[in-house]
């Protein structure tokens, strides 16, 4: 009898031990444990209504109820529940075997550490990467004009963006881990939808001081999260050895038709003035130095007389066009700069069925540099259709149009062809326009100056 009932024993745990190999459900029959919550206001204390609980990675959740009470039947004791409610920021909380639990939110106008990630193998939960990443996940308010801007205002700490000029659309210098090349180019990679875009730092251009920015194609309205990744290697290799930014556009994740009309205006100040010498200063020094210029030539046998018709050195008021011409008090800079202003609008509608959700979007973007008579226009088509083909096959088709006109000038270390240098560099005593022989100032604009130095009034106009 007693060798039958150890033979019953051990059969008994051979099915048990089988069954929870085997089927999930038994297994669940065997651990299931009842976990009742409550969910409140993290500020107020109030319980929370209608928030949701679901248990990650399975087909278990439940509601709460006025009081804020839930109740959920739990196979594991380190089940993670994920919260979601209206007005407030998800969260996720470990059940780690309790049997209560008081669960708080905090509202949705705080950012929130709990969302999902776009990563290089995909989307992800924040909470279960450990590698760097950051992200940008709400670009509807923002009244950046191309994605550069966003990395400034949102990135700083992780991206180090440098304007390259005051240009509408040029774009930044962008560094995730420092200037690694004195030679190559130490620019991150860009991805967008799944797609290597090329940044087109080296390519070459016609205007000087002027770069190709692939990122002002593309709208910030239609932008629906950005991720920065330091550590790329592992997928793109070596191309992705400066880090890697992922642009992931809008797509249409529910089946209600809705159309969003975004109109936004900004505007750019005049960039901060350099201390500057004013005309009598500049004149004083521009002698000082002239003098030195003389007695080193007179040593070498060139006579000081050469000098003599210099325009600055004559202070006599009788000669009136000469006197004029080099007596003034110009500030360049305001003949360069001014206040610019920027205007987008977009529309854009998302919905579908079963079979179908889409997408679509159209915008147009009007923006002025600050440098005077430059602008850029932009007119953006954007659009993400999902197709449901099979029961487990669904299509993802992205279509994009950008068309970008730009009025540009010659930037950068240019004393003939830049406004923007040759207005740091231009004697303040000269005037832009002409005087006459009467000593009358006319509307002609003056060429270049007895320094070689262009007019950037005269560049502008």
């Amino acid at each position: 009898m007693l060798k039958a009932d150890m033979k019953q024993k051990y059969i008994y745990t051979i099915i048990c031990l089988v069954g929870f190999m085997l089927f999930p459900g038994f297994r669940a029959m065997a651990q299931q444990n009842t976990l009742k919550g409550l969910v409140l206001d993290a500020y107020s204390k109030k319980p929370v209504s209608a928030a949701q609980i679901n248990v990650r990675d399975k087909k278990i959740s439940a509601v709460t109820d006025a009081n804020g009470v839930f109740t959920l039947q739990l196979d594991n004791q380190s089940d993670v529940l994920l919260i979601n409610a209206f007005d407030y920021n998800p969260t996720e909380v470990s059940s780690r075997g309790n049997d209560s639990l008081v669960i708080y939110l905090n509202s949705n106008k705080f950012s929130s550490f709990f969302k999902t990630l776009e990563t290089e193998t995909g989307t992800k939960s924040s909470s279960l990467i450990t590698n760097s990443i950051k992200v940008i996940d709400n670009t509807d308010k923002s009244t950046a004009t191309t994605p550069d801007d966003l990395f400034q205002e949102y990135l700083a700490a992780d991206v180090r963006s440098i304007s390259r000029s005051g240009a509408s659309g040029i774009g930044s210098s962008l560094f995730i881990r420092g200037l690694n090349s004195i030679n190559l180019n130490a620019q991150p990679m860009f991805v967008v939808d799944g797609i290597i875009w090329t940044n087109g730092y080296n390519n070459p251009t016609i205007h000087a001081g002027f770069y190709s920015n692939p990122l002002n194609y593309i709208n910030v309205r239609d932008i629906e999260s950005i991720s920065v990744l330091k550590d790329g290697a592992a997928l793109y290799g070596s191309k992705a050895a400066n880090g890697v930014i992922i642009i992931k556009t809008k797509r249409s994740y529910n089946e209600v038709t809705k159309i969003d009309l975004n109109i936004s205006y900004g505007t750019t100040d005049i960039p901060g003035n350099i201390p500057m010498m004013n005309g009598n200063e500049f004149r004083t020094y521009a002698s000082d130095m002239l003098g030195s210029y003389i007695d080193y030539n007179s040593q070498n046998g060139v006579s000081s007389s050469a000098f003599d018709n210099i325009g600055f050195l004559q202070n006599n008021p009788a000669n009136l066009q000469e006197y004029n011409t080099y007596h003034n008090n110009t500030d360049w800079s305001k003949e360069v700069y001014n206040r610019a202003f920027t205007s987008n609008y977009q529309i854009n509608v998302s919905g579908g069925d079963s079979k179908q959700m889409s997408y679509l979007s159209l915008g147009y973007t009007n923006t002025e540099s600050v440098v005077k008579n430059t602008n850029m226009q932009r007119y953006n088509f954007k659009l993400n259709s999902d197709l449901k083909l099979l029961q487990n096959l669904t299509m993802g088709v992205n279509i994009g149009f950008s068309r970008i006109e730009q009025v540009l000038v010659d930037d950068g270390i240019n004393p003939v062809s830049s406004p923007t240098w040759m207005s740091r560099v231009k004697a303040p005593f000269l005037s832009p326009y002409h005087y006459s022989s009467t000593g009358e100032k006319t509307l002609n604009l003056e060429k270049y100056d007895l320094f070689a130095v262009g007019n950037p009034a005269g560049i502008i106009d």
